[in-house]
């Protein structure tokens, strides 16, 4: 299984003013750090609780149909499924054959999501390719805009950057306040 983001809007939940008012930053002197800190800090908090925050189409790649007839989409929240494709052996595209949307049904309302197979579907039997031959595209995220991303996430990546601001070597253990308390606000967001 291999999983990539192949879009994004380029939005993050915290925009360089919310942090600058936060730490208490009045010039622009390190506007540049702070905004890999803030780029940083959302990519650990996306995979820490394996959620999209903003909106991203996400492909999830397979090696094989699952013989329960359900896929498990690692990123939520789900927005929509866009579809599933395959290539099979010999084929000239990759990823140019469809499996139609009769054969499955999406569950965007679980977490994690799933596709799963209908009882009167089926996967395709052809023979695939070896590695990877199973694409299932999807859009995840909150929504369109950092203030779609829930306000305790949204607090806790400001934690974390403030955190990263104030103790910038590695082995600062001055402050673990913000990372308890972001931790905490994180937890319930979490997805297995």
């Amino acid at each position: 299984m291999k999983l990539t983001v192949s879009s994004t809007l380029g939005v993050l939940p915290l925009t360089l003013e919310e942090v600058k008012q936060h730490l208490r930053v009045d010039s622009d002197d390190e506007d540049a750090l702070l905004f890999g800190y803030i780029r940083a800090e959302t990519e650990n908090v996306e995979q820490v609780l394996n959620r999209a925050l903003v909106t991203q189409t996400v492909d999830l790649y397979l090696d094989a149909f699952p013989s329960d007839g359900t896929v498990n989409l690692p990123r939520s929240p789900v927005q929509s499924v866009t579809g599933v494709n395959y290539t099979t052996q010999g084929s000239t595209g990759v990823y140019g054959s469809t499996v139609g949307a009769a054969q499955y049904t999406a569950d965007i309302f679980s977490t994690p999501a799933r596709v799963v197979r209908r009882s009167t579907g089926e996967w395709p039997t052809a023979d695939l390719e070896t590695d990877n031959p199973i694409r299932v595209r999807y859009t995840a995220g909150y929504g369109d805009m950092g203030s779609d991303v829930p306000e305790p996430i949204r607090t806790a990546i400001l934690l974390r950057v403030g955190d990263r601001y104030w103790n910038r070597e590695a082995t600062a253990e001055k402050n673990v306040y913000p990372t308890r308390a972001a931790e905490r606000l994180l937890a319930p967001y979490r997805v297995w």
